[in-house]
Order: structure tokens, then C-alpha cells, then sequence
């Protein structure tokens, strides 16, 4: 009962501070690269909402990751995954001063995440099953997640800008989770 008073309470104060829709939308396009050196692309369709001073930005986004490494110990074993996000962000823009064009990102969203995953090795059968001439263990899956998203952005007098996000996402690789973190060079483009 207390949570249906909380949300109307909530839903009261938003009517009366009231968004303003800034009738503004973006597309956001970036690249970059994970913890692995591996590359990170991302795209975000975002609409504005304008509360007092503050702007939040929020959107259906999407990104995609791709590795690969090769270690060297007793034996050689080459590692790769690929992963797909699709979901919705919502990202407040903290402005480093009024006379300033740039603004501190905090934000994050709700996603759906598929990943592949591969190992193999051509001498250390305790991987997995021999495929190919290959030793090999690989995993799939997809879920629900959650990620969190911290950057910097820098506006334009044309209204373009560039943002460097750190976003980090939940992925629920077999039977645990790891945080995936990736940094993104973006440009944000008025639609």
C-alpha cells in the first residue's frame, strides 16, 4: 500500500515541477574498445526531457561487442566472445557550470543481452570435447540485465556533440555474471 502512495505522491510532484519536453531528439553513434582491446559500437535514439535545469536524455539504445585473445602458458588457448544489447537508457546532464559546454553522464537502463562464448586449444583436452582438432568449451545465452553509464560531453555552437561514455554492463555469462565495461567515442547528432 505504502509503494501506491509513493508512486502518486511521485506522479504529483513530477505534474507539478512539470517536464518540458524539449521536442528534442538525437542520434548518438560511437565506437571504441572494451577491456580486452576488443571493439564496442553503440547507438542511442534519445528524446529530451527537460526538468527545471536539468536534462535527462532517454531512449531505446543498442550495442554490440566483439574479442578476442590468444594466451601463451603450458599450452595456447585462443579466446572469443560476442555480445548483443538491445534496451532502453536514460542518461541525466549535469552541466560543469552555466557558462560551460560541457556536462558531466550519469545514467544507465534495463537491457536484453545475448552472448556467444569460445575457448579452444589444440593440447589441453581438459577444455572440452575435441572439435575440429580443437580441444574446445563454449557457451551461450540470453537474459535480462541491467547497465550503468558514466561520460563526459562536449556541445557545439552547431549543436553537435561529442561524448565519451564509460557504460558498463551486466552479462550473465553460464552461471554467474560479469561486469563488461567498455569506453565509447560518440558523436551526438540532432535529428
Amino acid at each position: 500500500m505504502r509503494n501506491k502512495y509513493s508512486f502518486s505522491l511521485l506522479a504529483l510532484l513530477l505534474l507539478l515541477n512539470g517536464p518540458v519536453f524539449a521536442e528534442e531528439s538525437y542520434l548518438k553513434i560511437g565506437a571504441g574498445t572494451d577491456a580486452s582491446l576488443g571493439l564496442a559500437v553503440g547507438a542511442e535514439y534519445q528524446l529530451t526531457l527537460q526538468f527545471g535545469s536539468q536534462t535527462i536524455r532517454m531512449g531505446p539504445a543498442f550495442y554490440y561487442n566483439s574479442w578476442s585473445e590468444t594466451t601463451e602458458e603450458i599450452n595456447t588457448y585462443d579466446e572469443s566472445a560476442t555480445t548483443y544489447i538491445f534496451g532502453v537508457s536514460a542518461n541525466s546532464y549535469f552541466q560543469a557550470d552555466n557558462n560551460s559546454n560541457l556536462a558531466f553522464i550519469l545514467g544507465g537502463g534495463a537491457a536484453f543481452i545475448s552472448y556467444e562464448w569460445q575457448e579452444t586449444s589444440e593440447g589441453d583436452s581438459s577444455i572440452g570435447p575435441l572439435v575440429n582438432g580443437v580441444y574446445t568449451d563454449t557457451d551461450e545465452g540470453s537474459g535480462a540485465s541491467v547497465f550503468f553509464n558514466a561520460g563526459l560531453s562536449r556541445s557545439f555552437s552547431n549543436n553537435l556533440a561529442v561524448e565519451v561514455n564509460v557504460p558498463m554492463f551486466l552479462v550473465p555469462y553460464g552461471y554467474g555474471t560479469t561486469i563488461a565495461p567498455a569506453v565509447i567515442v560518440s558523436l551526438v547528432v540532432p535529428l
